[in-house]
């Protein structure tokens, strides 16, 4: 069944990858996430049987959608410049935490994640389930959301991992797209646009390059008429639960071969081909600004500023 499943991903990946990519190139497009849909499917129903998760379309995760304004909660060490007072004006709105967001005090509305990448390899990572145990608290009542099912399939141990996880992980697999023979990300939210993928359930999500890119579709998805970027800085690759007052939380590992004072890799030309600036341009131009949807940015130091407008707390 697995290598049929992958054998049916490829063709369509190639189909869709070689097929001349114009902008009404949309049925290409739907057979290959139909395909790589079917296979996340296949991989999910393994968890499920196994114990792990649920089915996201089987939860309602729009009813816990308090505020048209969501903010974005990233990694970069600007999140700890943020006053006690616009923490409060956070709270009032709703938000998304970001994989290891739970170094930090404040609960998001929502928490979505991937399983860390430790040396290049998706490994078993308990501290990670640690983590998410040490907030059981607030974590255990808000919806908490796992993607990248296929890629992490093999790296999940139910017997390990604490009852309250495998009972309220939110399973939503992620739809990579390919930038092969792409020349600007346009041509993938043009062919999205032509699609029912913004009418349709929340079953999958698209991506490519980074996160960010799936959260600001989600955010979507859930309805919300602002989205604000925060602390995702992109002007380095330093993240705040880097900080020692982080450190006595839990043990975790930490890649110290990088060069903190570099871009992120996600914003770098030599590390992608497109960067999340192109990405969030685009998307901005052809998915949000047509729907009336407000895109910000919390913090006037990231790389994505000025090419998105400041959201002032302050004047809040």
């Amino acid at each position: 069944m697995e290598l049929a499943l992958g054998g049916w991903r490829e063709f369509w990946l190639k189909a869709y990858t070689y097929a001349p990519n114009k902008y009404n190139n949309t049925g290409m497009l739907e057979k290959y996430t139909w395909a790589r849909y079917l296979e996340s499917k296949y991989y999910m129903n393994n968890l499920l049987k196994m114990g792990f998760g649920n089915n996201i379309m089987n939860h309602n995760i729009k009813k816990w959608k308090s505020s048209d304004t969501v903010f974005i909660l990233g990694s970069g060490t600007s999140i700890d410049n943020i006053t006690e007072k616009h923490w409060e004006h956070i709270a009032d709105k709703d938000s998304i935490g970001l994989n290891k967001w739970p170094f930090h005090e404040f609960t998001p509305t929502y928490h979505v994640f991937e399983l860390p990448r430790i040396e290049k390899k998706y490994q078993n990572c308990h501290w990670y389930w640690e983590l998410l145990d040490y907030r059981k608290e607030s974590y255990s009542n808000i919806p908490v959301i796992m993607k990248d099912v296929s890629r992490t399939y093999y790296d999940i141990e139910p017997d390990s991992i604490p009852d309250w996880i495998c009972e309220n992980i939110l399973l939503l697999p992620k739809i990579q797209l390919p930038g092969e023979n792409v020349r600007f990300p346009d041509v993938w939210f043009r062919q999205i646009n032509d699609t029912n993928f913004f009418d349709d359930e929340i079953r999958y999500i698209y991506q490519n390059n980074a996160s960010l890119m799936f959260l600001i579709l989600l955010s979507v998805k859930l309805g919300y008429d602002s989205i604000v970027l925060s602390g995702v800085d992109l002007n380095n690759s330093r993240h705040f639960f880097e900080d020692s007052r982080y450190e006595d939380i839990i043990d975790h590992p930490n890649s110290s071969s990088r060069d903190k004072n570099k871009k992120h890799k996600t914003a770098s030309k030599n590390e992608k081909k497109f960067t999340i600036m192109d990405i969030i341009n685009s998307m901005n131009r052809l998915i949000l600004k047509p729907r009336g949807i407000s895109l910000y940015i919390e913090n006037k130091n990231s790389a994505l500023y000025p090419d998105l407008p400041h959201y002032d707390i302050t004047m809040k």
